[in-house]
C-alpha cells in the first residue's frame, strides 16, 4: 500500500514538472544543467578549488628547494637607437613558465585565464635593472596570457614596450659596432628561494623582418649573470644584442657633402689676386657651411670626452 503511493506521489510530481516546463515557469536551461554530467566539474569549480585555500604571498614549495623560472623573449619591435640619449627601444613579448604544486586538479585539459587572473597567483618579482621606462600594453585588454596546467605548471606571457639604457663607444663612429644588453634580476629573493634560467631552445626570437633605421641586429647572446649585493646574491640573466651601423646615411648627410664642400673650395684657386672679396668669401663660405654640417651631427651625439667623429680631416 505505501510502495503504491509512492509511486502516484512520484507520477504527480512528473505531471506537475512537465506541466512546470510546458507553460514556461521552469526554464528549460535548468533542465539541461541538471542533466549534464556531475562528476567532470567545469573550470570554475576547479578555478575555486584551488584557490580556496592558496595564499599569493608565498612562493610555491617554500620550505623546499629554489623555485625555478625559466624565460625567454619575442622581439616584435626593435625601436631606433638613440645616441644623445644612449638608450634603446623595445617590444617584446616576456614568457615565463615554473611550477606552483599549490595548483595541481584533477583535469586533462590546461585551463587558459584572462590576464588579470594572474594577479591572483605568486608571480616572480622579476625587475629589469637598465630600464629607463616601460609599461604593459592594455589595448584593448590587457596583454597578458596566463595557462595552468594540472601538474601545477604555470605559464605567463606579457606584452611589453621598454626604452633601455645602452652604454656605446662612439670613438669610431660613424664606423662603429655597438652591444646593447637586457638584463633581468629578481628584487626581493636570492638565489636561495629563487632562480632565472634561459629556456633552452631558442630563448631570444626576433622578427623575421625587423630592420632598424642606422642598424643591423648582427646576432644575440644569452648569459647568466648573478648578482652579489649587500643584501645576498640575486639571481641574473641577461642578452646581448650586437648592433652594426649602416653608414648609408652618414655618407649622404656627411661624407658626401663635405667633399663637395672641399672641391668647391679650390675654384679660388682659379680667381684672378686682383679679386680679393670673391676668393675671401669663397673661403669664409666653405668654413662656414662645414663647421654648420658638423655641429648638426653632434647636436645628436652625447657629450664624451673624447673625439667622436671627423668629417673634414
Amino acid at each position: 500500500m505505501t510502495l503504491c503511493f509512492e509511486n502516484l506521489h512520484k507520477k504527480q510530481l512528473l505531471v506537475v514538472f512537465v506541466i512546470g516546463v510546458l507553460l514556461g515557469s521552469i526554464p528549460i536551461e535548468s533542465v539541461l544543467a541538471n542533466n549534464t554530467n556531475n562528476d567532470d566539474p567545469g573550470p570554475d569549480f576547479i578555478l575555486n578549488s584551488v584557490m580556496a585555500t592558496y595564499d599569493r604571498k608565498f612562493r610555491p614549495n617554500t620550505k623546499g628547494p629554489p623555485t625555478v623560472v625559466t624565460i625567454d623573449i619575442y622581439v616584435s619591435d626593435f625601436d631606433s637607437v638613440q645616441e644623445a640619449t644612449m638608450d634603446y627601444g623595445l617590444v617584446i613579448f616576456l614568457r615565463q613558465r615554473w611550477n606552483d604544486n599549490r595548483l595541481q586538479y584533477n583535469a586533462s585539459e590546461p585551463m587558459v585565464l584572462q590576464g588579470d587572473s594572474a594577479n591572483l597567483l605568486w608571480q616572480p618579482d622579476l625587475f629589469i635593472p637598465n630600464e629607463k621606462k616601460g609599461f604593459l600594453h592594455s589595448v584593448t585588454t590587457e596583454n597578458r596570457l596566463l595557462r595552468i596546467y594540472p601538474n601545477g605548471d604555470v605559464f605567463l606571457s606579457s606584452r611589453y614596450s621598454l626604452t633601455l639604457s645602452c652604454y656605446m663607444d662612439l670613438k669610431k663612429f660613424p664606423l662603429d659596432d655597438q652591444i646593447c644588453i637586457m638584463q633581468m634580476e629578481s628584487y626581493g629573493y636570492t638565489t636561495k628561494d629563487l632562480i632565472f634560467n634561459w629556456t633552452e631552445k631558442d630563448p631570444v626570437q626576433t622578427e623575421e623582418d625587423l630592420k632598424l633605421p642606422q642598424f643591423q641586429i648582427r646576432k644575440h647572446e644569452t648569459e647568466s649573470c648573478t648578482k652579489q649585493y649587500s643584501t645576498g646574491a640575486f639571481t641574473c640573466i641577461r642578452a646581448r644584442f650586437y648592433l652594426h651601423r649602416d653608414v648609408g646615411y652618414y655618407m649622404l648627410q656627411a661624407y658626401l657633402p663635405s667633399i663637395l664642400l672641399v672641391v668647391l673650395s679650390w675654384v679660388s684657386f682659379w680667381i684672378t689676386y686682383d679679386a680679393a672679396p670673391a676668393r675671401v668669401a669663397l673661403g669664409v663660405t666653405t668654413i662656414l657651411t662645414m663647421t654648420t654640417l658638423d655641429s648638426g651631427i653632434r647636436a645628436t651625439l652625447p657629450k664624451v670626452a673624447y673625439a667622436k667623429v671627423r668629417l673634414h680631416s
